[in-house]
């Protein structure tokens, strides 16, 4: 019987294994912390708001939902700009949520960054909606396609296990 119970508690926390894997094209790439979100050019926050979207490669105040976009985010409204530059990621988390149960949820990946050259910009977002069974984490590639040339994504060397 011990035997029994030992052999299911082990196929219990092989299941909260996350699927993470070295591929940066797959949507379980994890970004390592020190990776580096390059801006290569200045970005405008519009006045009263607190940040500013890329979607298919060009700065916009709003987006397709069912699309990536990334955001970057400030701690004060606007009017103001994002200076080109490089952000280091000092924590990230992918993630999702329910937009309307039971139809549609919000994938995404968030960077926050450490506080070097410009303080005020605090995180970097990715999302889409997508439905609950068909969803799945944002890869690279697809960031990659929102943000466009306006920025680069330079990833630091992952720990060997």
């Amino acid at each position: 019987m011990y035997r029994i119970a030992l052999t299911l508690v082990a196929i219990a926390l092989a299941g909260c294994n996350t699927a993470q894997t070295r591929d940066v094209n797959s949507p379980y790439y994890k970004v390592p912390i020190g990776s580096e979100i390059i801006l290569n050019k200045d970005l405008d926050i519009p006045e009263g708001q607190a940040h500013i979207n890329l979607q298919d490669g060009i700065p916009t105040t709003g987006v397709g939902n069912y699309n990536v976009s990334c955001t970057f985010s400030a701690r004060n409204l606007g009017p103001a700009i994002i200076k080109a530059g490089t952000f280091t990621i000092r924590e990230t988390s992918p993630g999702q949520e329910w937009v309307s149960r039971p139809n549609i949820m919000r994938f995404y990946r968030e960077f926050r960054f450490t506080a070097d050259t410009q303080p005020d910009v605090i995180n970097f977002v990715c999302q889409d909606w997508d439905g609950p069974m068909t969803g799945r984490p944002i890869s690279v590639p697809e960031m990659e396609k929102a943000v466009g040339s306006y920025v680069t994504f330079k990833f630091a060397q992952a720990p060997a296990k």
